[in-house]
């Protein structure tokens, strides 16, 4: 792929909306998967296992894991010495219907910042960002059909498209040639 510190001083802001932890989501997890879908293991190794943060730190990117909305939104804002975004990537892993998650003090966050943060990761991708979409099955798509609802791309168009259903997982799957999805 790309050599060592090929991307030296660039930051992924990995904004994660689903946790183990939250039990608003569903409760807690039961199974050993489950509970790795955590943010401190986003950047912390779990024994001999290679992390996100590891994998990507070897090609030169800082990587930053906020949990709510309003994080997210402050870092998207800040600006670094040339007056630019800090970011050159979002990624966005969704998570249920949650307008309102908690902040790290424990305060939550007001239920419009949801629409917030998704009209303000839609400007750093016009702007030039990445911007990289992650869902899971239902409910697990709610930022990610926000985001694919209020998406307009250069030439003008629109997605018209939501990500739902269920998938077993641990096969491959194809394109829907239909057209209907």
């Amino acid at each position: 792929m790309y050599e060592k510190n090929f991307y030296l001083g660039q930051k992924i802001l990995f904004a994660m909306f689903f946790s183990s932890d939250l039990k608003s989501q569903g409760g807690e997890a039961t199974s050993e998967d489950e509970k790795k879908i955590n943010p401190k293991y986003v950047t912390k190794r779990i024994g001999s296992e290679e992390c996100i943060s590891s994998v990507l730190e070897f090609y030169g990117y800082t990587v930053v894991v906020v949990t709510n909305y309003e994080e997210a939104i402050h870092e998207l804002c800040k600006k670094n010495a040339d007056n630019k975004c800090e970011y050159n990537s979002l990624w966005v892993v969704s998570g249920q219907e949650v307008p309102d998650l908690p902040t790290n003090n424990g305060d939550v966050n007001a239920p419009y910042y949801v629409e917030q943060f998704v009209d303000c990761g839609i400007k750093f991708w016009k702007n030039g960002g990445s911007l990289v979409l992650m869902g899971e099955n239902d409910p697990h798509n709610f930022q990610v059909n926000l985001f694919l609802k209020k998406l307009t791309f250069p030439d003008g168009r629109r997605t018209n498209f939501s990500i739902g259903g269920n998938h077993p997982g641990r096969k491959i799957l194809k394109a829907d040639d239909s057209g209907k999805l």
